[in-house]
């Protein structure tokens, strides 16, 4: 694993080049003093040469990413903080970009007041993702713990609202009449973590494959389902996050995977 904290604009213009926004032939700086700072940088991380050019490597492993087949965003938030985490899989190798946020929590999102000045940058294996993952979702135990065998969904603790209990939940309004899963995540939730795979059979047409919504709240992990007119909340054990991300990305891989006539497939791991 390689993990790296890199300026904004260094990353920015790394991925420009890369992505033929910059010509890829050119340095990375044109002269003024803030280019000059990010040359500095890219040189220090490994990122552009001394010539001020991306390096082969990272160029290759930039362009790769760029139309990667395989994508995930991770929206993740605790308290006051929140992040995104792009995710890119290219064979079985990985690419992690992660910005942080801070805000006020308003009454349904953050309320974004300060962006972090960098993003995290890490190169991964596919077979050590989980553990690099960990390191940029919220501490949370329910959330964060590694895969494992768990019981039947027909066995696990569900909680149906119907219309009205979603209209008191999306309002903040009447909370003391909410079943008490939804009381948990309205007024006790420790962390949230939307997820959402997709497939990229061609450069022009994405497939989701997997959308989740995790909520830990009351100490417990809840897979928040939104139906037709109802929301199910049901208590998943921890490791189911790290469980289902792994089951997305395999669908994914199978839903771009070749078949004997030069074409993608067309099932995967969507539900």
């Amino acid at each position: 694993m390689r993990a790296l904290r890199v300026t904004r604009g260094a990353w920015a213009r790394a991925v420009g080049l890369a992505g033929g926004r910059v010509d890829a032939g050119a340095a990375v700086v044109d002269g003024t003093g803030a280019d000059e700072a990010v040359l500095a940088e890219l040189r220090e991380h490994g990122i552009a040469d001394e010539t001020g050019v991306l390096t082969a490597a990272w160029a290759a492993a930039l362009r790769d990413h760029l139309a990667a087949p395989v994508r995930a965003t991770l929206r993740a938030r605790s308290g006051e903080t929140g992040a995104t985490t792009r995710l890119t899989l290219v064979e079985d190798r990985v690419l992690l970009v992660h910005d942080a946020v801070r805000g006020e929590l308003g009454s349904r999102e953050l309320e974004v007041t300060d962006v972090s000045a960098h993003v995290d940058v890490v190169l991964v294996r596919v077979d050590d993702l989980w553990p690099a993952l960990v390191r940029l979702l919220p501490p949370s135990e329910p959330l964060t713990a590694g895969a494992r065998p768990g019981p039947r969904p027909a066995d696990l603790p569900r909680t149906v609202l119907g219309s009205r209990d979603v209209e008191r939940l999306r309002a903040g309004e009447d909370l003391a009449a909410l079943p008490a899963a939804a009381r948990a995540v309205a007024e006790d939730e420790e962390a949230s973590l939307v997820v959402l795979v997709e497939a990229w059979p061609t450069p022009a047409t994405p497939t989701v494959v997997w959308s989740r919504w995790w909520s830990v709240a009351g100490g417990r992990l809840l897979d928040v389902q939104l139906r037709d007119d109802d929301v199910h909340l049901v208590e998943r054990p921890p490791g189911s996050v790290a469980a289902e991300l792994r089951w997305a990305l395999v669908g994914a891989v199978d839903t771009t995977a070749p078949v004997a006539d030069g074409s993608a497939t067309t099932t995967g791991g969507a539900r």
